[in-house]
């Protein structure tokens, strides 16, 4: 069931937004899957490198030692979660000589499985910038297994599933970013996904109750991606 979740996760997001809402520029997340080898070190790292990310047009979600639940294949045993401000912001950070020059003590305080960057969607204000600030974000890669059936779903959408999703996320809390269809940019390790579904939440137990909801409306549409790997975050206090 939970394969059948589709691009409607992205779509609503949009839904009930008005033209206020619109912004000019796209923001992006950098996402690094990561093993922390040395908690001090981390602790030091950081000290000097969120001023400059933060100067970048950055800003560090507090995911790194926030606990991970697990929903769909294996997870990364941490995650480094930055917004920013664009994806070309943050790929000017990461090609800068502060980077580069912080590349041994990165080296002592973690080690880099993958990392990639995407971009948000049009209307994403910012998780950071919103009323309630999310303490929880859902993750989901997945793959495109129906392109022409995934590109017309949204004509496909019967105004009842609208107010579901809408209903779903409003008890919840949900803030989404819109990255389902965004551009993502290999950094580091691998392959990238070729999708990533980024939602913030109150809690966890909040991401919980919509992954449910959405799965549970999700289950009668027609089948168009397949989740390859999918988990909450809570983010450390």
């Amino acid at each position: 069931m939970k394969r059948k979740i589709t691009v409607l996760l992205a779509l609503v997001a949009s839904i009930g937004l008005g033209a206020a809402a619109q912004a000019q520029t796209k923001k992006a997340f950098s996402v690094g899957e990561v093993e922390i080898l040395d908690k001090a070190a981390y602790e030091a790292l950081v000290k000097i490198t969120a001023p400059e990310i933060e100067k970048a047009g950055g800003k560090g979600l507090n995911t790194t030692f926030g606990k991970i639940v697990t929903r769909v294949g294996e997870a990364p045993k941490s995650v480094i979660l930055i917004q920013w401000d664009s994806l070309e912001k943050a790929q000017a950070y990461f090609n800068s000589p502060f980077y580069k020059e912080t590349e041994s003590q990165r080296a002592k305080a973690f080690k880099t499985s993958r990392g990639y960057t995407v971009e948000a969607g049009p209307n994403f204000t910012g998780f950071t910038l919103q009323a309630s600030k999310p303490t929880a974000y859902w993750l989901r890669e997945f793959e495109v297994t129906n392109q022409a059936a995934y590109d017309n779903l949204p004509n496909t959408i019967s105004q009842d599933v609208r107010n579901r999703f809408q209903e779903a996320g409003r008890q919840t809390g949900r803030q989404a970013s819109g990255t389902a269809n965004g551009k993502v940019v290999a950094r580091l390790g691998g392959e990238p996904p070729k999708h990533i579904a980024l939602q913030g939440f109150p809690n966890m137990e909040q991401a919980e109750a919509y992954q449910k909801s959405a799965t549970s409306i999700t289950s009668q549409l027609p089948q168009t991606t397949k989740t390859i790997r999918e988990y909450i975050i809570e983010a450390a206090q």
